[in-house]
């Protein structure tokens, strides 16, 4: 097992009108937000899981890895779940369309509630026909944890591999992020496309269109933000804390990974682990510790992180 340590460090409306705003998205999303409650040493666990690509390759590979890992996250008993996008291998194609029934099949079969952003393979239309109504949401951790997990859409369509963030997208983050930090908690970004700008030897996909708008936004809420989760690298488990303290982490796939290799000597962390996986994350008010876990396999990566 690898383990290592990481620190981090910790308007255009009135106060009364994004707090409206917020209420108003609240509302539409039918929840309930409640302040949260002071626990200091208490572990939340949740999973993420991204880019199982069903449909890959033809065949049922895909699927069977993701009925794998949604046994093992059972196993592990999380408080919920994340899914960090690319559901379907290439769902524009119209006959990809009939993968999302089977994912959802899958996914149902988690015993914990869970939450989807979609990825480049996944078209909106099909993504909210099959799977949720909304591409973005906004989710507290259960049993009065002070978390909050804001998902959103960022990834343009195939064969685009780069991501976008609106400036309506941008308001909506800056109303519920300041209503985190009003509310005592903290908050988990999670998208598909990471924002940290990356070069060879990584892959070169990160938030591009409306960047400048996204980074102002990143800047003000960072001592709110306690991590950013990405997938869509295919790279095994790989990071930053270099924006403005907050820690970007891009997830492993459950479906395939690159050569962890090549990426030696590149900024941020990466492993050579580089088997299909998926991620426990386990909070406290203080610390982050994130396990790879290979299907099949005992974890073999522990990344801790400070908050």
């Amino acid at each position: 097992m690898v383990m290592d340590d990481a620190v981090g460090r910790i308007s255009r409306r009135s106060a009364l009108a994004g707090a409206g705003a917020a209420l108003l998205s609240r509302l539409a999303l039918g929840q309930q937000i409640q302040p949260a409650e002071t626990r200091n040493d208490e572990v939340f666990t949740f999973a993420l899981i991204t880019d199982t690509h069903l449909g890959r390759g033809g065949n049922d590979k895909p699927a069977e890895q993701m009925r794998k890992a949604i046994a093992e996250i059972n196993g592990s008993a999380p408080s919920l779940t994340i899914c960090c996008g690319d559901l379907v291998n290439a769902g524009e194609v119209p006959g990809n369309e009939k993968h999302y029934p089977t994912w959802l099949q899958i996914a149902g079969e988690l015993k914990s509630p869970w939450h989807a952003v979609p990825g480049n393979h996944d078209p909106v239309q099909k993504f909210t026909k099959h799977v949720r109504p909304q591409t973005d949401f906004v989710v507290d951790a259960p049993h009065g944890a002070p978390w909050r997990f804001i998902g959103f859409r960022d990834a343009k369509p195939n064969p685009d591999h780069q991501g976008v963030v609106t400036n309506e997208q941008i308001e909506w983050l800056d109303d519920h992020l300041t209503e985190t930090k009003r509310a005592g908690r903290r908050a988990f970004l999670v998208s598909h496309v990471i924002y940290h700008e990356n070069h060879k030897p990584d892959v070169g996909w990160m938030i591009q269109d409306n960047r400048a708008p996204f980074a102002e936004l990143l800047k003000k809420h960072a001592p709110t933000i306690a991590a950013f989760f990405a997938g869509h690298f295919h790279s095994g488990l790989r990071g930053w804390d270099d924006t403005f303290g907050i820690h970007e982490v891009v997830l492993p796939s459950c479906c395939w990974n690159f050569d962890g290799k090549r990426l030696r000597g590149a900024p941020g962390y990466e492993y050579d682990e580089d088997r299909p996986a998926w991620v426990l994350a386990e909070a406290t008010k203080s610390s982050l510790k994130l396990s790879y876990k290979p299907l099949g396999a005992e974890v073999s990566v522990v990344r801790e992180l400070k908050l």
